[in-house]
């Protein structure tokens, strides 16, 4: 509405302000996925419509507001999805789908979202338990959690996987192939193509180990190069997972066989890629496993980490779990009754536990 208002020779067009007024449409809340509290930090929510706003207050609560007569005119049928993504320091970033049904009464109350703790590190030496305590190289970390069915891999998953994907023991059968295997130049962090020092003897389907026990990945060989023709010297290969670190020229290359395939289990956590422990329905009696999950080519891992020469080892990934008990175990010793129980500390990127056998 607008009216004309005369002031001594001039002429005024007045227009009423436009008032817009915002209601709430979603309430929502965002937790702790491990201690089931609320997220205590700063976080921020966002959406993927610019007609609409988001508010955070404390004690881990959000809201989305709206001028729905503007933006949803019509009540009577549902909401298209919005994509709803939250963001709090020390956490993955989570994002769903929400939206509301037909004649909705607001405002509509969104399910808890619990927050995954961003992974940390697990490192630390094994020791002899003698007067000078030399380092103990192989010796084997073995980790559970109370209360659940976990498996620790050597090294994190590749891709994201969904609940109810299988895992399941798989014996890989070492090949000798003299000379030795190597790197003929440096691998990086993602890369599915290598170059290897000899292609004789090697076939699509091998899988390959890179790098040492204590540190190397696994992944099945999807194409080998022709070129050169002469197979003993260095050529490209393709391998159908990518590395998740990155390995320099003379790395030492071993081939495998898959052998059998024993009693599998099933996530019943999700898992992301980089995640170092895995959480199943059911254990795992084996030292590598195969994740078999139609949206992605096989995973191959090592279970339980190893230690280097120097005694020392290291676990990626770990995450989803409060505590860990564990032990070392290694060919020589004794291994103590009891594990060690840590509390992790996901405020710190490393965690250090420390053994003496």
């Amino acid at each position: 509405m607008s009216v004309e208002v005369t002031a001594g020779d001039h002429t005024y067009t007045v227009v009423e302000d436009l008032v817009t007024r915002f209601e709430v449409i979603f309430v929502g809340s965002v937790l702790d996925e491990i201690s089931g509290a609320s997220v205590s930090g700063s976080f921020t929510v966002t959406v993927d419509r610019e007609d609409l706003v988001c508010r955070t207050v404390s004690g881990g609560r959000f809201c989305v507001a709206a001028d729905i007569r503007a933006v949803f005119p019509d009540l009577t049928v549902p909401c298209p999805p919005i994509r709803l993504s939250v963001q709090a320091a020390g956490y993955r970033e989570k994002s769903i789908a929400i939206s509301f049904p037909a004649n909705p009464i607001f405002p509509v109350t969104l399910a808890a979202l619990a927050m995954r703790r961003l992974p940390v590190r697990l490192q630390g030496r094994v020791n002899q338990n003698t007067v000078t305590h030399p380092p103990i190289p192989g010796a084997r970390i073995i980790a559970t959690a109370p209360g659940v069915q976990m498996a620790l891999v050597r090294a994190p998953v590749h891709f994201d996987h969904a609940m109810g994907i299988t895992v399941q023991p798989r014996t890989l059968n070492a090949l000798v192939l003299p000379p030795a295997r190597r790197l003929a130049a440096p691998l990086s962090a993602g890369e599915t193509r290598l170059l290897i020092n000899n292609r004789q003897n090697l076939i699509v389907g091998q899988i390959l180990q890179i790098g040492s026990q204590s540190s190397g990945q696994y992944s099945r060989i999807s194409t080998i190069s022709p070129t050169p023709a002469d197979l003993t010297q260095p050529g490209e290969i393709a391998l159908e997972v990518a590395p998740n670190r990155s390995f320099p020229r003379d790395t030492p290359v071993d081939v495998f066989d898959l052998g059998i395939v024993g009693p599998g289990a099933h996530l019943v956590r999700s898992a992301d890629g980089g995640d170092g422990l895995i959480q199943l329905d059911g254990p795992l009696a084996a030292a590598t496993i195969e994740i078999v999950d139609p949206a992605h080519p096989t995973e191959y891992h090592a279970l339980g980490a190893l230690t280097d020469g120097n005694g020392y080892y290291a676990c990626d990934g770990i995450c989803g779990v409060p505590a860990l008990d564990m032990k070392a175990v290694a060919a020589g010793f004794v291994t103590p009754l009891g594990p060690v129980t840590r509390i992790l500390d996901y405020n710190q990127p490393t965690n250090i536990v420390d053994f003496r056998l």
